[in-house]
């Protein structure tokens, strides 16, 4: 059995990302891994190679979630994208 893909979630409200969170495990089938800011994601991008997507708010406080995906797809070329507002 193939184990499921690793998704970043980076999300500074809380209900917002445990929502996010469940539905891509429960729905999607894959493995989150939570950042409640950029600087959290940045740091998880950099430690965890198995991150496979990222999922990311467009209005993280500390970084535009724009800027915050042109950071990670620098760091991970090719690396699926997905910006969301809630």
């Amino acid at each position: 059995m193939t184990p499921p893909a690793v998704v970043l979630l980076v999300e500074d409200s809380d209900l917002t990302r445990e929502v996010l969170a469940d539905v891509l495990r429960e729905e999607g089938g894959f493995l989150v891994v939570e950042a409640a800011s950029a600087a959290e994601g940045v740091a998880l991008l950099e430690n965890r190679p198995d991150i496979a997507a990222l999922v990311a708010d467009v209005g993280l406080p500390d970084l535009s979630g724009v800027a915050f995906a042109r950071l990670a797809r620098e760091r991970r070329v090719g690396l699926p994208i997905v910006l969301v507002s809630g």
